[in-house]
C-alpha cells in the first residue's frame, strides 16, 4: 500500500510539473513548414547543386558523396542529376569504395532499375581483383528485399545465368 501511495504521489507531481510548464503552442522550430522548406532548398541549392558543380576526381569525391546523400534523402531527380550519376557511373570502378558506396545507395533508392548493369559490372570487377570485402548488397529475391553477402548473389546470378 506505501508502494502504491508513492507511486500515485510520483505521478501526481509529474503532471502538474508538466501542467505547470505546458505552452500552449508548443513545437520545435525545424518542424514549421517554414523551416522544412528552407532546409529542402538549402539541400537543393548547395549539397546537390554546388557538389555537383564540381569536376569528379578524388579531391571532390567526397563533395559528391554530401550529394548523394541530400538525393537520396530527398528522393530528387531531374534531368540534370541524372546526367551526374550517369558520369558517376562511367567511371565507378575507378573510385574509393566510399564512393562506390554512396552512389550504389543512390541508386538504390532513387534509380532502383536503371543501373542494374553497371552494378553487376562493378561486383564482377570487384570479384576479379579480390576486393568485395566489407561491401553488402541488396537485392530482391522472391519479392523480399534483404541484405545478401556478395557469395550468395553471385550463386543466384550464375544459377540464372544458367538457365538463360
Amino acid at each position: 500500500m506505501r508502494i502504491v501511495t508513492r507511486c500515485v504521489f510520483f505521478f501526481i507531481s509529474v503532471l502538474a510539473c508538466v501542467h505547470g510548464n505546458a505552452q500552449d503552442n508548443l513545437y520545435a522550430r525545424f518542424t514549421t513548414r517554414e523551416n522544412q522548406e528552407r532546409m529542402y532548398r538549402h539541400l537543393i541549392n548547395y549539397t546537390i547543386n554546388r557538389n555537383l558543380t564540381l569536376s569528379l576526381n578524388d579531391t571532390t569525391e567526397s563533395s559528391w558523396e554530401d550529394a548523394f546523400g541530400a538525393l537520396g534523402l530527398l528522393l530528387y531527380r531531374n534531368e540534370w542529376v541524372d546526367k551526374k550519376v550517369d558520369t558517376a557511373f562511367e567511371n565507378i570502378g575507378q573510385r574509393s569504395k566510399d564512393f562506390q558506396r554512396s552512389l550504389l545507395e543512390l541508386a538504390y533508392s532513387n534509380y532502383p532499375s536503371v543501373y542494374r548493369y553497371q552494378t553487376m559490372q562493378l561486383i564482377n570487377a570487384l570479384l576479379k581483383a579480390g576486393g568485395v570485402e566489407g561491401y553488402c548488397v541488396v537485392v530482391e529475391l522472391d519479392d523480399q528485399k534483404a541484405p545478401v553477402r556478395i557469395d550468395e548473389l553471385l550463386s543466384q546470378l550464375l544459377k540464372a545465368e544458367s538457365l538463360k
